[in-house]
């Protein structure tokens, strides 16, 4: 009895697993079966043979490129850079809803494309219409460049001097200010190179409050004068 036991286990096992010799075995050492039970089993596990088969071949296309390194490469590398694509268009758009909120409808903005050894004058020139008291008609403009306080700390007299004459002097500005994050900055008002002031600055640039100047001497070198 556990002879036979072992024998329908092996049955089972060539079948599921095998089923060509599954088959063959059936037919050749299964006696005891039936010819319509053997014929069943056959249709049966033919049928499972060949789905088998199907299912190994469905995934062939996967396995050719995973055993393709460079064209699995190649298609990274187009993942990473149309997300890249994506990424970048992603923040062009943001900055430019950031800037639109930012100043008003009838601001613009001109960015200046000069390459210097003075970083000053490699900052975004920012240009603003002037308002009268009412907000209701424009009367000059303004312009501002953004650093930051460390930048601010690190200006000496020849970069603010090459900043004058660049930007400042003739521009016709109401006022041109070099502005950190913290509001603190110089402020050139009325497009006058001979002197800035250091003070507390408004959004546009303005000042708020003064607390100290830079003079223009006959040397051409700015003079940092405290206010008392």
């Amino acid at each position: 009895m556990q002879q036979k036991n072992n024998s329908n286990w092996l049955l089972w096992v060539l079948l599921i697993f095998l089923p060509p010799f599954g088959i063959l075995y059936m037919w050749i050492a299964k006696k005891e079966l039936s010819q319509k039970k053997k014929k069943t089993l056959s249709i049966i596990f033919a049928i499972w043979f060949l789905f088998c088969l199907g299912a190994s071949s469905n995934k062939k296309p996967t396995d050719t490129i995973a055993e393709n390194p460079s064209a699995e490469s190649n298609q990274n590398v187009s993942a990473v850079t149309n997300n890249e694509t994506e990424d970048e268009q992603s923040s062009s758009v943001n900055i430019m809803q950031g800037t639109a909120e930012s100043i008003e409808a009838d601001n613009t903005i001109e960015e200046s494309k000069t390459t210097s050894e003075n970083f000053l004058l490699n900052c975004d020139l920012i240009e603003r219409n002037v308002m009268n008291g009412s907000r209701d008609t424009v009367i000059g403009k303004c312009a501002y460049i953004h650093i930051t306080d460390a930048e601010l700390k690190e200006i000496t007299s020849d970069l603010l001097k090459e900043f004058a004459d660049n930007v400042v002097a003739d521009s016709g500005y109401n006022w041109v200010s070099i502005m950190t994050n913290t509001d603190m900055g110089l402020c050139f008002t009325g497009a006058d190179a001979s002197f800035a002031v250091y003070g507390k600055l408004d959004t546009d640039g303005s000042l708020l409050a003064t607390y100290g100047i830079c003079t223009l001497d006959s040397n051409g070198s700015y003079t940092y004068t405290e206010n008392e």
